[in-house]
């Protein structure tokens, strides 16, 4: 299933800067929180759970900063459906208004009204995540649209819902204009399909060594790999497509694998298994039509030079105190020194 934003500006240079241009953060601080945005997740500034955030809409480039009243061009872009589902719920919003009786005119900054959009819809999303033999796995999750300040008519109640299509206008949260509160959310079992039958719903630590297989039903996204300190890995870059013999003691750390595959190629990365870990891209291979080629980045660095801030240079393949054009940190790559830095 293809999943995009709620809101979808025109195109960016890159994916990175679209997500950021079609999802931007409330810019609203709140009062006496030491620069805390309001609507956060997962805490709000009250330290009280928050299931989703506030985006701001971002503005309509289409639309004229000025115009006359029948102009009818909306400054904001409209919120739209993320991915293709079903509408289960939908509440129309109420008329706005300034009096201080009202509820959706709470303000817990100050005493004046500050009106509250209360315009919602719900959509359920169902995809394959995966397969077991010949039966697909389901998965069930819900996208949720909130502080809507007007609800479009073609959004009715257990009707479909094609992704990009326009659910309403985003309205006010705590008096904040073009605002709208988002969460995707799943229940435990659907959670449960993602994580793998043998794996606990509760929280672990991430530097925690595995004790279950995962899901083994994947056959779409990435595949990862639990590797202890101490595996027993080659002790340089591959020459060939023949495998060398491991070497033992070569693994200084634990390592998380990542194995990914889009168009054509397979990623390696690895990732630190302890606590605060950076990512580490290792080894891209791009396969071709006669034949293969490689682009590595630094390999990990070993503890003491790690403590003392080394990197590893392509050029003189060996650990050096200042760091090198390209660093394992900035994701850059180039060709495999003639002798490796150690592990």
């Amino acid at each position: 299933m293809i999943i995009s934003p709620p809101f979808l500006p025109a195109p960016e240079a890159d994916d990175e800067a679209f997500v950021r241009l079609a999802m931007p953060d409330a810019v609203d601080i709140a009062p006496h929180s030491g620069g805390a945005p309001l609507g956060s997740y997962p805490l709000t500034t009250a330290l009280t759970w928050h299931n989703g955030l506030h985006i701001d809409a971002p503005r309509n480039v289409q639309a004229p900063i000025t115009q006359s009243p029948a102009a009818q061009v909306p400054l904001r872009l409209p919120v739209r459906a993320i991915a293709d589902g079903t509408v289960i719920f939908k509440r129309e919003p109420k008329p706005a208004n300034t009096s201080p009786a009202d509820p959706q005119n709470y303000n817990p900054y100050g005493s004046e009204p500050a009106w509250s959009d209360n315009g919602i819809v719900i959509v359920r999303h169902t995809t394959d995540i995966g397969a077991s033999g010949n039966a697909s796995t389901s998965l069930s999750y819900y996208s949720v649209y909130m502080h809507l300040s007007r609800i479009e008519p073609t959004v009715v109640e257990k009707q479909p819902i094609w992704r990009k299509d326009a659910i309403g206008t985003a309205g006010r949260i705590l008096g904040r204009e073009h605002q709208i509160h988002f969460e995707i959310c799943l229940n435990a079992a659907e959670l449960q399909k993602l994580l793998g039958a043998g794996r606990p719903l509760t929280w672990r630590d991430p530097a925690t060594a595995p004790t279950a297989d995962g899901r083994t039903d994947s056959v779409f996204g990435s595949v990862y790999v639990y590797l202890p300190a101490g595996t027993p890995t080659s002790a340089g870059a591959p020459v060939s497509h023949l495998r060398g013999a491991a070497v033992a003691g070569t693994l200084q750390e634990a390592q998380w694998v990542e194995i990914r595959y889009r168009n054509g190629s397979a990623k390696v990365s690895s990732y630190r298994a302890t606590e605060g870990a950076d990512r580490t891209s290792n080894t891209t291979c791009t396969p071709k039509p006669t034949g293969a080629t490689t682009a590595w980045a630094p390999p990990c660095r070993p503890p003491a030079a790690r403590a003392a801030g080394m990197s590893c240079c392509a050029s003189a393949a060996t650990w050096a105190p200042t760091p090198c054009q390209a660093t394992r940190r900035t994701g850059a790559r180039f060709p495999p020194p003639a002798a490796p830095c150690g592990r």
